[in-house]
This record gives C-alpha cells, sequence and structure tokens, in this order.
C-alpha cells in the first residue's frame, strides 16, 4: 500500500492546500488521513488523494506481489474500509480500479492503460460522472446509476457505478460482480489485468478532512 496527494488537475491554480499521510494498519492494508481546501474554481476535478494497492499506472512498480493480476484468473476480490469524512463543496468519494494490456504498467499512457473503473461510495455538491447513463442496477444490495465514457482521459473507457443511496461508513465490498457485468455488458473481455485498487476522494472545490481508518484489499 502506499498514499498519493494526486493534485494532478492544480496547474495553475494558487490558493489551495492539501496534504495527507498514512501508516500501515496492524490488522493489514493502510490507515491514512487527508485533508484539502480548494477554492471554488471551474467544474474541473482538482486533485484525487488516494490510498493505492497494486501498480498505479506511470509508477515504476507494484506495492504488492498480488497486483497487476489479468481479470480472467481472478477468483475473490474484496475492498474492506471504515472511513469518516467531513466535507464542503463538490466532490466523491470512491474507490477507483485501472486496468490494463501490460503486466508491468510503468507508462501513465494509453496503451497500457485500458479502462479506469470507478465506484463511487458518495457524492457531494455539483458533480457529475463522465460519459452517459447506460443503466441502472443493483449490486451487494445496492442501486447503481452506471455511466460509460470512451476515449475518456488520454484515450481508456471510463466506467463509473454511482450509488442512489447514502454511503455506508463501513462495510466489506465484493467487487468481483462488478466486473461480472462489465465483462456481461462487452465493456471488458477479462484478458485485462487489474493493476490497481485505489481508494479516495475525487475533488472539486471546497474543503474536507477524510479519515482513513483501514483500507485493505483481499485478492485471490
Amino acid at each position: 500500500y502506499m498514499t498519493e496527494n494526486n493534485t494532478w488537475g492544480s496547474k495553475g491554480l494558487v490558493g489551495w492546500s492539501q496534504c495527507m499521510g498514512g501508516t500501515l494498519h496492524p490488522k493489514g492494508g493502510i490507515s491514512a488521513q487527508w485533508t484539502w481546501d480548494w477554492l471554488n474554481e471551474g467544474d474541473q476535478v482538482k486533485a484525487f488523494p488516494e490510498v493505492v494497492f497494486g501498480h498505479k499506472p506511470g509508477y515504476p512498480k507494484s506495492t504488492t506481489t498480488l497486483l497487476p493480476r489479468k481479470l480472467s484468473s481472478l477468483q475473490t476480490l474484496v475492498v474492506d474500509y471504515d472511513v469518516q469524512t467531513e466535507r464542503e463543496g463538490a466532490g466523491n468519494l470512491a474507490i477507483d480500479m485501472w486496468l490494463t494490456n501490460a503486466a508491468n504498467p510503468t507508462a501513465f499512457a494509453v496503451p497500457p492503460i485500458t479502462h479506469e473503473v470507478m465506484i463511487w461510495l458518495e457524492a457531494f455538491g455539483p458533480i457529475y460522472a463522465g460519459g452517459q447513463q447506460v443503466d441502472k442496477l443493483r449490486i451487494n444490495g445496492t442501486l447503481y446509476r452506471v455511466y460509460v465514457g470512451e476515449k475518456f482521459g488520454l484515450g481508456w473507457r471510463y466506467v463509473a457505478f454511482a450509488p442512489n443511496s447514502p454511503m455506508q461508513t463501513a462495510g466489506s465490498m465484493d467487487l468481483m460482480p462488478f466486473f461480472l457485468y462489465l465483462r456481461g455488458k462487452g465493456l471488458i473481455t477479462t484478458e485485462e489485468f487489474l493493476s490497481s485498487v485505489n481508494f479516495g476522494n475525487e475533488i472539486i472545490s471546497g474543503s474536507g478532512d477524510t479519515k482513513l481508518k483501514r483500507f485493505a484489499v483481499t485478492v485471490n
């Protein structure tokens, strides 16, 4: 696991602050905290402070020997989390996953990136998923709206699952049903590699403080 402050949308902006830190959790996984204060300027994402499990594209190596892993070989993918967040402005709290066509995605580019798959836990303020809504379905008891965007970012396929219900602040989330759905709709082939599973706040504006008591990923 690692932390990344990830102020990727801050170019040219002044008068903002954001910081984060983390430590390994004694029961496995990571604990982390991040704070932010962004001016209300535009409707573009400014940052995604996050914890990372795996090989995030663009980094020289993975945080774990368990990822990247070809989706077709995955049997178990579960995220355990316990989080408290206080915020105002616009943004979300989400699981963000990168899929690639290579097992060593050292470049943040297309290729190797093929997909970005987001599972929003909550949205606050005026924030909208990219692409177009194509479906709605219930997974693990939660109703999601499904958005798909083509040629997103640098050219990857973007998929977001946005819930209709309030966030659960702690839980164990089975991610396999999301990938089974994507395969059934032809949005992935399962020949892609799951490179990293990340957890953080996508921030457009405002301020906040997120305390991630524990984040852990189980892969088999």
